[in-house]
């Protein structure tokens, strides 16, 4: 995707599943708040949280008004990459998700829901 970040002052998705009855399943692209790092992660199915997700976010800065290319891919827990502007932009791993769990939830660009009770977190940019 090319994208362009108008914000890095809250964690925005890109393109997730829904949430699925209270579960934490399938894969999502998001842009950190910690940093506005580009980042890839999956769900195995467990409760929200830590133990039941993996992410990788890669290692470069993305400046708001600035336009990038992010892709990535997921393969299993220890074989996430993410690119930036076509460049393997490295990172560590968080979350200790061993499985990718499908989720049969809604798709979505530019929103996600993160619990049935709390309003979506939307993409602020291009």
């Amino acid at each position: 995707m090319w994208v362009q970040l108008d914000q890095v002052e809250t964690t925005m998705a890109s393109l997730t599943t829904d949430f699925h009855t209270e579960r934490n399943t399938g894969g999502f692209a998001t842009f950190d708040n910690r940093g506005a790092n580009a980042a890839f992660s999956f769900g195995d199915g467990g409760r929200l949280g830590q133990q039941s997700r993996r992410t990788k976010p890669g290692r470069t800065k993305l400046a708001p008004g600035v336009w990038y290319h992010v892709a990535g891919t997921i393969v299993g827990p220890d074989s996430i990459t993410v690119y930036l502007n076509g460049e393997n932009d490295g990172g560590r791993y968080d979350g200790s998700a061993e499985s990718v769990v499908y989720s049969d939830g809604s798709a979505n660009i530019g929103r996600r829901t993160v619990t049935p009770n709390a309003p979506p977190i939307y993409f602020s940019g291009a």
